[in-house]
């Protein structure tokens, strides 16, 4: 497995869920620094954190399979106040429906590093991939830029032989 490889599949993947999605990969710490630096952004954010792995030789002894954390978390500035209407609790809160939007095109992403129907090419490459576990968790107002969105952590067994390229 070549982590550009994984990488630009991942990019992929989640440039198709919508074209206004800015990609980013990087560590968690420096998440603040993209929200300083663009404090009026409105739009989606697909941060894909450092992939972690852990690996294992075949029965074969040939090939390495590695056993690959694949976290990311799908965002949005959020606001104070988007909370609960204190005058109608009944009104679904802004919050809430970031929540809702950035879950809902977790679900797509995943769906799609699984059964991928993008292309025809890349539903072959992606039937090596298998994905072991998956967790999701809501974040709200996380950090002093409020963002909100959802946290996705997937385990991803990924064959030695995976190679993509990107076609996007």
């Amino acid at each position: 497995m070549s982590y550009s490889s994984l990488l630009a599949y991942v990019k992929d993947l989640s440039k198709s869920l919508n074209d206004e999605v800015l990609f980013v990969h990087g560590r968690k710490e420096v998440i603040h620094e993209l929200a300083a630096a663009n404090p009026d952004n409105e739009g989606l954010v697909f941060w894909s954190f450092p992939f972690e792995s852990s690996a294992t030789f075949t029965e074969i002894g040939q090939q390495l399979n590695e056993l690959v954390s694949i976290s990311f978390i799908i965002y949005k500035q959020d606001y104070m106040g988007s909370e609960i209407d204190q005058n109608n609790p009944e009104n679904t809160s802004d919050e809430t429906l970031i929540v809702a939007q950035t879950k809902d095109l977790a679900d797509q992403f995943v769906r799609l590093f699984n059964f991928n129907e993008v292309s025809s090419s890349l539903t072959e490459i992606s039937e090596g991939l298998e994905i072991q576990s998956i967790s999701f968790e809501p974040v709200e107002k996380d950090n002093d830029y409020l963002l909100t969105g959802t946290f996705v952590n997937m385990s991803v067994l990924v064959p030695d032989k995976f190679n993509y390229c990107s076609i996007l």
